[in-house]
């Protein structure tokens, strides 16, 4: 009886250590197991041969007990390790456009690309901005898109500070959200706190690039909406979709014939008096809408209002009261007054010339006290 020679056994475990490794590398994990068993079975035959037949003593414990294991070993950590660092960077590649439980989704299973979506209680942010068309025509690409990074860099900060996420880009425009399974009084609350800093941030933007600007208008409603990937065939986007949506842009809209810079709904601030400067600006029904709305103004945080702006508040309010009776005299001398308190007051330079209409045309009996756009 004579074991194999040392250079024999040298390159028998070469050679099996490579088949070994090779099978564990290119098939599935279960795969291989039932591969490496089956070549370990094989090799313990072919041991036992040569031992009965030639009489020569072939090693066992290193190939059966040794390689074989750690190939298989090696071949599991090596494709963990692969699928953590795929997941990095489907994390990495998709963390900047989708919310980071749809990117958890996607890196386990990329089917859910296509899959439904989800309804949820949400909160839409529209911005606008004013001047951006007569901005493109004056810049060169170039110019326009370095002065948009930083337009789009102020407006993303206060969003994700306050736990918003960024589902779309428009020209100069944005929609942002906040969703959770029911209406929470926490959510709404920042939502209006990354409107205010939003406002904050451009009016930081537009001294830095004076002289252009970029003024922008802000919007804000909740209720119920549905969130997923919308498409078909080969281009798919994440982002919200129903009546929330389309309210919120009307809102943004507002602003313009009111000259405020966020218009928010009723049922956005309510429960946030205590909280937020407000004031009411009256009942609208919005274009393309068949249900009239309650609109704010969102100012500020209660703590840092000026006292010339709580007084003006409470001077329009007295006006927009005599407006809903119908004392067009009385309502124009309160909206007058705000405009002295606040120079340029928009929405009673608005009221102001409704109270002139009025006067000289008065509405229709009866009439419903809802201010009704056209555009």
């Amino acid at each position: 009886m004579v074991p194999m020679s040392l250079r024999a056994q040298i390159a028998l475990f070469l050679c099996w250590g490579l088949l070994l490794g090779i099978i564990c590398r290119l098939v599935p994990t279960v795969l291989a197991a039932g591969a490496v068993l089956v070549l370990s079975i094989l090799y313990l035959g072919g041991a036992a041969y040569a031992f009965q037949a030639v009489f020569t003593w072939s090693p066992l414990v290193i190939p059966l007990l040794v390689q074989g294991p750690l190939a298989l070993g090696s071949a599991v950590l090596w494709n963990y390790y692969e699928t953590d660092t795929e997941r990095k960077n489907m994390r990495k590649a998709f963390g900047e456009y989708l919310p980071n439980d749809v990117v958890d989704a996607l890196s386990r299973d990329l089917d859910n690309l296509q899959g439904g979506p989800q309804v949820v209680y949400g909160i839409c942010l529209f911005t606008d901005a004013a001047n951006y068309t007569t901005l493109s025509e004056k810049l060169n690409p170039q110019e326009l898109s370095n002065m948009l990074g930083k337009y789009f860099e102020a407006l993303f900060t206060p969003v994700r500070h306050h736990g918003g996420l960024i589902v779309d880009l428009k020209g100069g425009s944005i929609l942002a959200i906040w969703k959770a399974p029911q209406d929470e009084l926490g959510m709404r609350k920042q939502a209006c706190f990354a409107a205010l800093d939003i406002a904050k941030s451009v009016d930081r933007f537009n001294q830095e690039v004076a002289p252009y600007s970029l003024p922008t208008r802000i919007g804000l409603h909740c209720g119920q909406l549905t969130i997923g990937t919308v498409g078909a065939v080969d281009h798919y986007e994440y982002r919200p979709a129903g009546d929330v949506v389309n309210t919120a842009s009307r809102v943004e809209g507002l602003n313009k014939y009111l000259g405020t810079t966020i218009a928010v709904t009723d049922v956005v601030v309510h429960g946030l008096e205590g909280v937020l400067l407000l004031r009411e600006l009256g009942q609208f029904k919005l274009k393309g809408k068949e249900q009239s709305l309650v609109i704010h103004e969102l100012i500020s945080r209660l703590e840092e209002s000026a006292q010339n702006l709580m007084t003006a508040n409470g001077i329009f309010a007295k006006g927009l009261g005599a407006f809903r009776m119908q004392d067009w005299n009385v309502a124009r001398e309160m909206f007058s007054q705000c405009v002295e308190f606040v120079d340029g007051d928009g929405p009673s330079e608005f009221y102001l010339q409704l109270c002139e209409q009025y006067i000289k045309n008065p509405p229709l009996e009866p009439w419903d006290k809802v201010g009704t756009l056209e555009k």
